[in-house]
């Protein structure tokens, strides 16, 4: 999901001006999906490597 959340971000950055949104908000909208896939992004890894290591201690 946060591939989608940068994807997203992504194309409202470079892409058509599909929404009828100025450039204000397009270019705010698309720094919040851009921050919030990051985000997701390094929270699943931190997960996934919780994870591993709670596994390996048993």
């Amino acid at each position: 999901m946060s591939f989608v959340y940068l994807g997203s971000g992504i194309y409202l950055l470079l892409g058509n001006n599909i929404f009828n949104l100025s450039d204000f908000q397009k270019n705010g909208l698309s720094i919040l999906f851009i921050s919030y896939g990051l985000f997701r992004f390094f929270h699943s890894l931190k997960e996934m490597k919780e994870g591993i290591e709670g596994q390996n201690d048993t």
